[in-house]
C-alpha cells in the first residue's frame, strides 16, 4: 500500500511475541492502528502458529476499548532476510526494512 509504513525492524534476538517460551521463527508482524481518545499503534512479531490467535487477541483488545476507525495490518516477514539485514548492519546504514509485504488488512468495527 503506497505511502503506508512497513513493518518495524525486529528487536535483536526477537522470538514470537505471542507466548513466552515460543522460539519459532517470526514470520509475521501484526500492526493495529486505531483512533480513539488518542491514536493507538500496537505491533507484535509472531510465528505462523500464533498468527490467528494474535489477530483475534488484538481485535478483542481494540473492541473492548471502543477503538474504531482503524485496522489490523498483517505483514509477512521473511525471517531469513530479516536476519541477513540485521546481521549486515544494512538496516541501520540504509534504513532498509526486512523483506516483507502487507498481505491482509482487517478493518476494526465502527
Amino acid at each position: 500500500m503506497p505511502g503506508e509504513p512497513g513493518p518495524e525492524p525486529r528487536r535483536d534476538g526477537a522470538a514470537c511475541g505471542a507466548e513466552e517460551g515460543c522460539h519459532h521463527a517470526v514470520c509475521f508482524q501484526v500492526q493495529l492502528k486505531a483512533s480513539g481518545p488518542e491514536p493507538v499503534l500496537r505491533r507484535t512479531d509472531v510465528c505462523a502458529d500464533h498468527l490467528g490467535g494474535m489477530v483475534q487477541e488484538l481485535s478483542t483488545w481494540a473492541r473492548e476499548r471502543g477503538l474504531t476507525g482503524g485496522r489490523l495490518t498483517i505483514f509477512a516477514v521473511d525471517p531469513e532476510e530479516s536476519e541477513r539485514v540485521k546481521g549486515s548492519g544494512r538496516a541501520q546504514a540504509t534504513g532498509r526494512q526486512p523483506a516483507a509485504f502487507p498481505f491482509a488488512e482487517i478493518p476494526l468495527g465502527r
